[in-house]
């Protein structure tokens, strides 16, 4: 087992120790720890590359400390986060050995780029464990994907609800819809076959069905 505990330049001193530990391949027990709070993207990519390099071709590890890191990320920043995050992903991809991973690096979710959901990234923050999402990116993997753009939305209720007044505001670009007369009130179900979200890269099929009694 190797821990690793830095207090002050971080990244200097895991650059440093990455070539040694990068030749155990028999390691079982890795501890790097450290805090790295809201840091600069630069200091995060030495970091997480250091990390990386450490952690190739670990195939008997077990238990897996990482650092606990948070980025301060813009939106002009976040596509060369996902290049730097990436590479630790593939490495933790093919550590079948692992059993214990604590790992507090945020937003975990760029580990592994655009694979998961929000479902599964909000379960991150909360009960699921980083080995469970580890495992659910392996299965995809193992079962390949195919990405849906296209849905069906199911507008649903008691009579008079506001069902189709919905339905209209939704279509209406600022958002405004007015009483349906009683003449105009949904027989039956009305569909609309696409409905595209402005900004969205969603297609939806709309049904509006009738009151339910």
């Amino acid at each position: 087992m190797i821990c690793c505990f830095f207090h002050g330049n971080a990244p200097l001193g895991l650059e440093v120790l990455a070539p040694s530990i990068a030749k155990m391949p028999n390691l079982t027990s890795l501890n790097i720890d450290t805090f790295m709070h809201n840091e600069t993207l630069s200091n995060v990519s030495r970091t997480i590359t250091a990390v990386t390099e450490m952690l190739h071709q670990k195939t008997n590890l077990q238990s897996l400390v990482l650092p606990d890191i948070t980025c301060d990320l813009r939106r002009e920043t976040l596509d060369a986060a996902k290049d730097v995050y990436g590479p630790l992903g593939e490495v933790l991809l093919g550590m079948d050995s692992l059993r214990k991973l604590f790992c507090d690096i945020e937003p975990f979710s760029l580990v592994f780029k655009d694979l998961l959901p929000d479902e599964v990234t909000r379960g991150v923050r909360g009960k699921r464990s980083k080995l469970e999402v580890l495992e659910y990116v392996r299965e995809l993997r193992r079962q390949g994907t195919v990405p849906c753009s296209m849905l069906r939305l199911l507008v649903i209720g008691m009579g008079e609800a506001g069902k189709t007044c919905l339905q209209r505001a939704l279509f209406n670009e600022k958002g405004l819809t007015v009483a349906i007369a009683l003449d105009d009130r949904t027989v039956a179900i009305d569909t609309h076959l696409s409905w595209k979200p402005a900004g969205e890269a969603l297609t939806f099929t709309v049904w509006d069905f009738a009151g339910q009694p």
